[in-house]
């Protein structure tokens, strides 16, 4: 499968966006239930991105993200793997890697597993984003297509320092 590397770009902008929003969030169960999918979410990217780097690294449990400054981190760190992944999978499109969390296992190229991480992203996005309306923020306007427009801008996270 075809893979444009640029959606991973994209992908790392969109997330430092709705972030530099989320860090505001007060503690609270529905800001909980946000953290848990944004946990879930950043943790889908590190495993894609340590199985196209063909590492074993340990996932660390929601629960050990203290705050959101931490968890956006962690977010920052699974755009780094993926810029990372990309150079060492483009020439393996074709390769085909298991799934063993799918039952039955089922097989997968690389070039989908990119498309995997970068639509499972979004549509995690959107749920973050109807969740932050919930607790009284505006969501920031993620789409491709803006991203575009402004220039495709590289992914902002100097909010963590």
């Amino acid at each position: 499968m075809e893979f444009n590397p640029d959606l991973l770009a994209h992908l790392a902008w969109a997330d430092a966006v709705h972030w530099r929003v989320l860090v505001t969030l007060p503690d609270g169960r529905k800001a909980r239930n946000l953290r848990t999918r944004l946990h879930h979410m950043h943790e889908a990217q590190h495993y894609f991105a340590n199985l196209v780097l063909g590492e074993d690294r340990e996932l660390p449990p929601a629960e050990s993200f203290k705050s959101s400054l931490a968890l956006a981190g962690y977010a920052r760190q699974a755009h780094e793997r993926l810029a990372l992944a990309w150079p060492v999978g483009k020439h393996r499109l074709a390769e085909r890697f298991p799934l063993p969390f799918l039952e039955p296992v089922r097989e997968v190229d690389l070039g989908e597993i990119l498309h995997q991480v970068v639509m499972h992203s979004a549509h995690h996005r959107g749920q973050n984003a109807m969740m932050m309306r919930g607790l009284g923020l505006e969501p920031p306007t993620v789409d491709f297509l803006m991203w575009v427009w402004l220039g495709r801008p590289a992914a902002d996270w100097s909010f963590l320092t």
